[in-house]
């Protein structure tokens, strides 16, 4: 057997764990020391940089313990930027503080600081860890959860289980995605394969295409259980195993009545379902080997995005291999099921079935939807995005804060200790989300379409009180939709629980870019039996990372909390201080030595991002690049070839560019006239030209990721011609028409164009960046001479303030600040003086087109048609 292929049996297979009959063996703590940090991977080929444990692949670090037995997870966080690990699925009964959510349960892990976890799972099953912090577990920070029943306590179809295996299912992004979202591959126990001249084709050039794939040795006669696993940051999955049926015995960790033999099941983000599978009979040999397949399903109802638009080298299936023969290297030639069967999500039975009483003493409705933005109302009231409070509402709720002094932005509800709580999850979108509770794994009662006002009402339809299962994720349906896909009711789930767990917990979407982007509220459980209890009750080794704001048995939320930056190259993400956050772009300027340009650096910088500065003499970047920026030497005038080795230099960077800004320019003073035709060509050159090859340097990149932003920096002198700067004024036409009609071609493949007109700013387009004609005209010296003389007066005292300017571009650029929730313009102009030429031109052109209508549209033929 090859090497690679033996070391990707090895990390597969997990045999099952030995169970000790000695009852005192079950109060044992089993410990793992977890240090955080960044490796190299490979894991479809192409070569990243990712998160891991201990320098390892973090999905090899199965923390396995039996029922009875406690958990603790000594975690140090080696990376550059804060992180917190969640343990899914476990309901943290008596142990809140340790359920590992950022911002909400407990302060984050600053770099270089330690925290402990320890905690005893509430039952036995299939469960997943993940950092819960910022979307590090997109990029791998997640691995498997086991909790095996003592032998006293196993039902009768675990007695014949001969060994298993935990299968991890994932998705996996080489940068930062689009909006909206789609993965790049697939993984099986973090293997898979990607197209090495697609991933050439994205800035990608250390690939390999002889990836090994996850191989699990099955022998002929024997019973294997499969932990399927779904830690997808956005795919859900179809899974089946050619010619291979299986029963679904576990759900989320909750064990079911054995289901009749199925062909493929359906896992969401978040999901577990543990799976018998009976090997191939011996009489069967030679056996050969199998495909086991998980298909990422895209395109609505799925997910926004479909894989059909997302550029080469999208690859939505994931391989692995079932073998028999342990000599047996060859890859499979099995094909899919051709008739299939399945169950659905919420059609299984559970094993300990339950009646609920009829009527909840509280009801809850969530309605939601995502706009590029989360927007959750809880109880009709207005829709929110939700950000994490400043500091951890664990801890102020305990410490004497009540549920309605959190901020509006905190999403939260209060339910009270004892009852029994319904909950309706009300998805007013035409694509499913899968929501997950913390701290609890409710009863899923009803699932369906209906009106919204059936929802308000509770006339839906029947709900399933009498042996309804668990679930801790859940899919919410998307609404129902007309011809042309425009919901005509909404989608939902009901669920109940019992409001039997005292703590702060998260209600979100899994989708971790809809978290990301706030699609999430809080519920206070027990505010009153928190506060009783105090900050005191919390451990310690938690407590300790909150450093200064952690006094004694209280805490001093007087000071500032600053939340070290996220760095890490490839992904290029950042944290704020909160869970929710957005992701960091990849910005490309030209023209960065002065001017608006290099406020646009240090704006960019400033809102977090990477930037990439450029200017003909790098040099002169040297002040931005001590502040942070990458810096490059780019000629605007240069070959389109040069423009696009340049443009390849910059994807090296940071494998993307997400923001392109065609800043560089001059400005030509003189009559049309006077100024020669070399001038004009040279004028033209730099400010149209340049901008246009660097445009087709950087939009493939843009084109096969489907995202990207581009502002071309044009100018009001764009809206109307200037005597003296014509053909200056000139070129801003042209890039006003340019980006015009760009805006309009690209936008269906994700990218966003706007054109950038500014009025009088205080830069040196005026001083050094004005150029007067070599051969003035006598004739028109009366016109030249005194508008050289004002620019002379006006350099440096002009009333905008390139600052601010380039403030408001960040912030519009990226829909941020006072931005959200606007549309980026077709045109932005900016300063008093550019808004106030642009209304005196818009009523000039009304006022002659009102005049002259009637003549300019005599010239059409006498019976023309319309176009």
């Amino acid at each position: 057997m090859g090497l690679l292929i033996y070391l990707s049996t090895l990390l597969s297979l997990n045999a099952l764990a030995p169970q000790v009959d000695a009852a005192a063996c079950y109060d044992a703590v089993v410990s793992y020391d977890f240090r955080v940090t960044y490796i190299a991977s490979a894991f479809d080929g192409v070569a990243l940089t990712s998160f891991g444990i201990n320098d390892r692949p973090a999905h090899e670090a199965l923390i396995e313990v039996t029922l009875g037995q406690e958990v603790q997870v000594t975690v140090t966080n080696e990376l550059v930027e804060p992180t917190c690990l969640h343990w899914h699925g476990l309901k943290q009964l008596g142990t809140q503080e340790m359920d590992g959510v950022s911002g909400i349960t407990q302060c984050y892990i600053p770099p270089n600081a330690t925290a402990v976890y320890h905690f005893t799972p509430d039952k036995a099953g299939s469960f997943w860890w993940h950092s819960h912090h910022s979307t590090q577990y997109s990029y791998g920070l997640r691995g498997p959860l086991v909790v095996h029943p003592r032998t006293d306590q196993l039902e009768s179809w675990q007695k014949d289980i001969d060994a298993e295996y935990n299968v991890q299912l994932a998705d996996i992004y080489h940068g930062a995605p689009g909006a909206p979202p789609i993965w790049d591959s697939v993984l099986i126990n973090n293997l898979g394969r990607y197209n090495c001249t697609a991933a050439a084709a994205h800035g990608f050039t250390d690939c390999s295409e002889d990836q090994p794939l996850s191989r699990f040795r099955f022998q002929a006669g024997n019973k294997y259980l499969l932990r399927v696993m779904c830690m997808s940051a956005l795919a859900p999955f179809e899974f089946s195993i050619d010619e291979h049926e299986f029963r679904v015995i576990a759900a989320d960790g909750d064990s079911l009545e054995p289901t009749e033999l199925i062909t493929n099941i359906t896992i969401n983000v978040g999901q577990r379902y543990d799976l018998l599978v009976e090997a191939k009979n011996a009489s069967d040999a030679p056996i050969g080997s199998f495909w086991m397949r998980t298909t990422g399903l895209n395109g609505l109802p799925w997910t926004a995005a479909s894989g059909a638009n997302a550029g080469e080298g999208f690859n939505a299936d994931g391989l692995a291999i079932i073998y028999y023969e342990d000599d047996d290297e060859s890859e499979p030639t099995t094909q899919r099921w051709n008739e299939t069967s399945t169950v659905g999500e919420f059609d299984f039975t559970p094993v300990n079935a339950t009646t609920l009483q009829e009527t909840p003493d509280d009801r809850v409705v969530v309605e939601f939807f995502f706009p590029g933005i989360g927007q959750i109302a809880i109880d009709g009231s207005s829709f929110n995005q939700f950000f994490v409070p400043d500091f951890a509402p664990l801890l102020t709720i305990a410490d004497g804060m009540t549920t309605e002094e959190l901020p509006v932005s905190a999403n939260a509800r209060e339910i009270v200790y004892g009852d029994h709580v319904e909950i309706v999850l009300v998805n007013e979108q035409n694509e499913q989300h899968p929501f997950h509770l913390h701290g609890h794994s409710p009863w899923v009662v009803g699932s369906g379409q209906a009106t919204l006002a059936e929802v308000q009402s509770s006339s839906l339809s029947p709900l399933k009180l009498s042996g309804a299962m668990f679930r801790d994720v859940y899919t919410v349906p998307p609404c129902p939709t007309d011809d042309a896909n425009v919901c005509t009711g909404v989608g939902y789930v009901v669920l109940r629980l019992e409001a039997d767990n005292p703590g702060v917990w998260m209600l979100h979407c899994h989708i971790d870019w809809h978290l990301d982007g706030g699609l999430a509220m809080l519920f206070v459980e027990g505010e009153q039996q928190l506060q009783d209890a105090g900050v005191d009750a919390f451990a310690d080794s938690i407590l300790s990372v909150c450093g200064s704001n952690f006094t004694g048995a209280s805490f001093d939320t007087s000071i500032t909390v600053t939340v070290p930056p996220s760095w890490l190259s490839l992904t290029r993400r950042k944290t704020i201080s909160s869970l929710v956050t957005t992701l960091v772009r990849v910005w490309l300027v030209t023209g960065c030595a002065s001017g608006l340009g290099h406020e646009v650096v240090l704006a960019a910088l400033a809102h977090g991002d990477c930037v990439i500065a450029t200017a003909r003499n790098p040099e002169r970047l040297a002040d931005l690049e001590q502040k942070g920026a990458r810096t490059l030497a780019l000629d605007v005038t240069a070959s389109q070839e040069e423009l696009h080795a340049v443009a390849a230099r910059a994807l090296e960077i940071y494998g993307t560019v997400d923001v392109l800004v065609n800043n560089a320019a001059y400005l030509l003073q003189g009559a049309i006239e006077e100024c020669s035709e070399q001038e004009v060509l040279d004028q033209y050159n730099t400010n149209v030209f340049g901008m246009l090859r660097v445009l087709r340097a950087v939009l493939p990149h843009m084109r096969a990721k489907r995202a990207g932003v581009v502002a071309n920096v044009g100018s009001a002198g764009g809206w109307k011609g200037i005597p003296g700067i014509g053909l200056y004024g000139s070129t801003k036409f042209a890039i006003a028409g340019i980006s015009l009609a760009l805006r309009d071609e690209v936008a269906p493949l994700g990218i966003e164009v706007t054109v950038v007109e500014p009025g009088a700013f205080r830069t040196s387009i005026l001083g050094k960046g004005f150029v007067p004609a070599k051969d003035p005209i006598e004739d028109f010296a009366s016109l030249t001479k005194p508008l050289t003389t004002h620019v002379a007066n006006f350099s440096g005292k002009q009333p905008g303030d390139p600052a601010k300017a380039a403030q408001l571009m960040v912030e519009a650029l990226t829909k941020s600040g006072r931005c959200v929730g606007k549309a980026l313009p077709s045109r932005l102009l900016l300063g008093t003086d550019a808004v106030k030429l642009g209304q005196g031109v818009l009523e000039q052109t009304n006022r002659e087109l009102s005049e002259w209508a009637e003549l300019s549209g005599s010239t059409d033929f006498q019976n023309a048609g319309k176009p």
